[in-house]
């Protein structure tokens, strides 16, 4: 049985602990202080944070360093890491913490319950290009510069389905609508393509950005869809008529990562800025804003890499919510409040 890497843990009250180069630090959005573990994360390129069904774990997937963690939300315990040495080839399972981890193919993960078989979490490796449909069966891949095209693959498998032909730029973004007939593109041309995933037929083309489009994703019943570009412009359209609902200029950063809550009511944006916006879905209506805190302090923001919001995911509830930074740091806010109530660090060292 392969076990993870152990880890150094560190109770503290109320001050920020250094170990081996790499600051972890936990804390509620309430005023309390309690004692929190400090643990070493990911080292940078976060590509992927996802929350359990309760609401009580958060898993994280990092390119750069190829680990799996797992974190306990409410006390910031790191419960297990899949690393590297143990996420590799298709078929390859690896246990830890009453969970396994099993690497389907080249791009895509998933992590079980060992007791009841429940699928707790699917993992895509390669970041936004990349996305599985709702109910697990396939994988969407963009092609890469000089194959301008979608693959359709078997999630489990990875056999090759259907290649969707006819792409007019570089797809830098993958959704799939939430019954899965459709699959959304943002591409590098400044426009999204919505196609039937099953025939590859464009139904409908979204223009209008002045740079290429990072992001895309739609909401709960599939009416709308939201874009975020390269030019810092975040759009919602209605996709049944191809209408701009709202628009918003947020910042010239990127907006690389959009994301609905459950209910559809509420829409996360983040980018090169280090800013998570919440806003409502409907109006367009700036409900808070959270300014990351990632590994670098106000006057290191523009270095590379930074604190660039990479990944986003509401909590179930939609009461809080995820980002995965590009530094390797994961942190938590509070919708309501726009209060942190969870960070940890990245490991610098890459340990």
């Amino acid at each position: 049985m392969r076990t993870a890497r152990k880890t150094l843990l560190m109770v503290v009250v109320g001050i920020v602990v250094v170990a081996s180069s790499a600051r972890v630090h936990s804390s509620q959005s309430t005023s309390t202080t309690e004692p929190y573990p400090y643990q070493i994360g990911h080292t940078r390129d976060l590509l992927f944070v996802a929350w359990s069904q309760d609401s009580t774990r958060l898993i994280s997937y990092s390119w750069a360093d190829a680990a799996v963690l797992v974190w306990n939300v409410k006390d910031g315990r790191l419960i297990t890491s899949f690393n590297k040495d143990f996420v590799g080839h298709p078929g390859d399972i690896t246990w830890g913490a009453g969970m396994s981890l099993t690497t389907l193919n080249n791009n895509a993960m998933e992590v079980r319950d060992n007791l009841t078989n429940a699928l707790l979490w699917r993992i895509v490796r390669q970041g936004p290009s990349t996305s599985t449909s709702p109910d697990g069966a396939l994988i969407a891949e963009g092609g890469r510069y000089g194959d301008a095209c979608i693959t359709i693959r078997d999630a489990r498998s990875g056999a090759f389905i259907r290649r969707l032909e006819g792409h007019p730029g570089i797809v830098r973004g993958l959704a799939f609508s939430p019954d899965g007939r459709f699959v959304a593109s943002a591409n590098g041309d400044r426009t999204v393509v919505i196609r039937d995933s099953h025939s590859g037929k464009v139904v409908t083309v979204l223009p209008g950005n002045e740079k290429p489009i990072d992001s895309v994703a739609f909401n709960r019943d599939g009416q709308k869809i939201a874009v975020g570009g390269d030019d810092g412009t975040l759009r919602i359209w209605r996709t049944e008529t191809s209408s701009i609902i709202w628009s918003s200029k947020v910042d010239r950063a990127p907006v690389n990562s959009v994301t609905f809550s459950r209910d559809g009511e509420t829409l996360a944006s983040g980018g090169g800025d280090r800013v998570i916006r919440i806003w409502n879905a409907t109006d367009g209506h700036l409900l808070s804003e959270c300014t990351t805190v990632g590994e670098y302090s106000d006057e290191h923001t523009t270095e590379c890499c930074g604190s660039s919001v990479n990944a986003l995911a509401f909590s179930p509830s939609g009461m809080d919510i995820a980002a995965g930074l590009g530094d390797g740091s994961i942190e938590i806010w509070n919708v309501s409040t726009g209060k942190l109530a969870f960070n940890k660090q990245s490991d610098k060292e890459g340990r």
